[in-house]
């Protein structure tokens, strides 16, 4: 067992949490209520959910990876690039649609690149 991943995936998870919940009681209540136009309000709350879901899931990935060997480790690498990008489109997609949907559209462009990101990623799975 690796200690020092399994510290640092429970430390990542459990900023996960603190950072959602210190947005919610601090962050999106001033954002919503602010001057800023709609879609700056969506990329400063889609960033924020990324960067939780990125803690979310680096934590738990690292916290498996404490139990691995070497080869295996290293595999597991890939698998998790991929489901870092994979859950930055799934909050993209929710955190625009559910609150600023009129502005969607002209956020494309971020989950067309990851959309490419993860199907270059599948591939090199596959050689």
């Amino acid at each position: 067992m690796n200690i020092f991943y399994l510290l640092a995936g429970a430390a990542a998870a459990s900023t996960a949490v603190m950072h959602a919940m210190w947005a919610e009681k601090r962050i999106i209540k001033d954002l919503k209520q602010s001057n800023m136009t709609d879609l700056a309000k969506a990329g400063f709350s889609i960033a924020w959910h990324q960067i939780t879901a990125l803690l979310a899931v680096s934590g738990v990935f690292l916290i498996m990876l404490s139990f691995l060997n070497v080869s295996e480790t290293i595999e597991t690498a890939g698998i998790l690039i991929a489901v870092i990008f994979t859950g930055n489109i799934i909050v993209f997609f929710t955190v625009s649609k559910l609150r600023y949907p009129h502005v969607f559209k002209s956020t494309l462009y971020p989950v067309i690149n990851s959309g490419a990101i993860i199907l270059l990623i599948i591939l090199g799975f596959l050689v």
